[in-house]
């Protein structure tokens, strides 16, 4: 058994109060197969790390490496998140750290709480109770006429398009930087281009009515990239799509996450999460249960 003890890195007289230790504990069986990073670590305070081993396996840097990265190198941050509606509790005391750069799948079953986790990073919906920091910002500080500068560090793929049935191809992309005030020669180049990485530059004039189910979903993946965000999120983004339409939206994916995207995946697809091996966070009822890498 392996005793994980974390304290606040102050000494007595420098504290305003006094602050208890964090321990947790790791089984032979479990050993590197979880994360520090579920601790509700308090932003701006260093830590200190000290493992007491109670057994012959020796423990290795992977502990105190992550939880250092989970504190320095996290891009999202979920303090004991709490979502209701009335009696009905959506989210359930969430605690959760994102890295830069993660490739990540939050999975459960229908109503377990993935869509309205997703909603909340982006303040799509806010949060009843804890605190989220995206990128180092409280996002429950952010006023209203802030909300346009956190959305657009992300770039969000839905299950069901959300195309403007009205505008063509090129101009239901081209929203997005339009929205942040970019310049129109440099908007056409960024377009074009982008419809052209997701195989879709030749059908720019048309509507989205026009194009099959797996065509909308890569102007789907084509909005929410075309503006550089640091975060894309994907809810379903393959629900509806046959399996070599998704075997393309989830190559788009991989594509921008290898060019430093942290990428979101919310899904109930069991077979999807087995092809790319990432974290997976588990939902039910929305409380987390496990954190685990297939």
């Amino acid at each position: 058994m392996i005793l994980v003890h974390l304290s606040d890195n102050k000494a007595p007289t420098e504290r305003k109060k006094p602050v208890s230790g964090f321990q947790w504990r790791l089984s032979k069986e479990n050993w590197g197969q979880h994360s520090l990073s579920s601790c509700a670590f308090i932003p701006g305070i260093p830590y200190r790390v000290k493992l007491i081993c109670a057994g012959h396996r020796q423990p290795n840097r992977h502990v105190k490496n992550h939880m250092v990265e989970s504190s320095t190198n996290a891009i999202i941050r979920m303090f004991h998140v709490h979502r209701r509606y009335g009696a009905k509790s959506a989210l359930d005391d969430i605690t959760l750290d994102i890295q830069k750069n993660e490739y990540l799948f939050v999975t459960g079953a229908s109503g377990a709480g993935k869509t309205t986790l997703l909603k909340l990073l982006y303040l799509g919906d806010t949060v009843s109770e804890g605190q989220i920091l995206v990128d180092g910002v409280n996002i429950s500080r952010i006023k209203r006429k802030g909300v346009p500068l956190l959305r657009r560090k992300f770039g969000i793929i839905f299950q069901d398009y959300k195309l403007i049935p009205t505008k063509t191809v090129y101009e239901n992309v081209a929203l997005v930087l339009e929205a942040a005030g970019r310049k129109p020669r440099l908007i056409e180049k960024k377009v074009r281009s982008v419809l052209r990485t997701v195989g879709m530059e030749d059908r720019m004039k048309a509507l989205p009515l026009s194009l099959s189910g797996g065509e909308q979903q890569r102007i789907a993946v084509a909005r929410a990239v075309v503006g550089d965000p640091k975060i894309i999120l994907a809810d379903e983004p393959t629900g509806s799509l046959d399996t070599e339409s998704a075997g393309v939206i989830m190559a788009f994916l991989d594509e921008f996450h290898s060019r430093g995207a942290t990428v979101i995946i919310a899904t109930h697809d069991k077979s999807l999460i087995q092809k790319e091996g990432a974290r997976v966070v588990h939902l039910h009822d929305g409380r987390l249960l496990t954190h685990t890498t297939v």
